[in-house]
């Protein structure tokens, strides 16, 4: 065999073929991420007018923005007629804007919960195209994110706390890692007072970052974990004096010191 018989033609063809598996691979991911944000999209507009439950709470929390409207506090002592929920009362009072307007409707309180979890889906589309300086990467953050709407029951676009509390934290934290100013961390503190007045686990994610981004830009730090421990004190305190008797710490904090940790199971 002479050395004109040994052509490198093979290896370019194994590399074009590795090469087009790659792009097809990369193409087919990109559309899954792709499909299942649309898919997201889709099962919205199927759910959002359903006039009856979808979850537990949405009743609950249709009560509570009611009482808000009709001037009456919403945490009281527990009676036949209602019982506060355990959560802080941030959803509550920012779906009674909506609900002035359209009325306590189920749909009108999902909507609060579909534009929080749009919010985070663009968060972290931004967060990861920041951080890679690719918007394939980005695209594929927030399609994972979409991917997980059944593994998390479909509480994305319900009338519940958790979705408006998680876009709050992932505001906090892209501020945290992108915003270097003093202004930058103050309007990071308010963010993250927001998610803890929207749903207490925001600490349990909250102290563990503050910790990190302390060792890398303490000054930062500072101002944000002074607005935050301001608002939140302040917040807290109105909020406790607005509810007689002490039923607003008694339901947000006290009942939840009262059992006993369960791993694996959250609020």
């Amino acid at each position: 065999m002479t050395s004109a018989d040994s052509s490198p033609l093979p290896a370019r063809d194994s590399g074009d073929l590795a090469t087009r598996m790659s792009r097809l691979l990369r193409l087919s991911v990109g559309g899954a991420a792709g499909g299942s944000i649309l898919l997201y999209a889709l099962l919205v507009l199927l759910r959002i007018g359903y006039p009856f439950e979808l979850e537990t709470f949405e009743g609950l929390t249709a009560d509570h923005v009611s009482r808000i409207l009709n001037g009456l506090p919403i945490y009281v002592a527990p009676s036949v007629d209602f019982v506060s929920n355990i959560y802080p009362p941030l959803f509550y009072y920012l779906a009674a804007g909506p609900a002035w307007v359209w009325g306590v409707n189920l749909w009108v309180l999902r909507l609060v919960s579909v534009f929080a979890s749009a919010g985070c889906l663009g968060i972290l589309y931004k967060y990861v195209h920041r951080e890679t300086a690719s918007r394939y990467y980005g695209l594929l953050s927030a399609g994972f994110y979409a991917a997980t709407y059944g593994i998390c029951v479909g509480w994305f676009d319900v009338a519940r706390v958790d979705s408006l509390y998680l876009f709050f934290l992932l505001a906090g934290v892209y501020g945290l890692r992108f915003q270097k100013t003093p202004r930058g961390g103050i309007l990071t503190g308010v963010l993250l007072a927001l998610a803890a007045f929207t749903k207490q686990t925001a600490f349990s994610a909250i102290l563990p970052v503050l910790a990190v981004v302390t060792l890398a830009r303490p000054r930062q730090t500072l101002w944000c974990l002074g607005t935050f421990v301001l608002l939140l004190g302040s917040g807290s305190a109105l909020l406790d004096h607005l509810h007689e008797g002490g039923w607003y710490r008694t339901y947000v904090l006290a009942h939840l010191t009262q059992h006993a940790l369960r791993p694996g199971q959250g609020l």
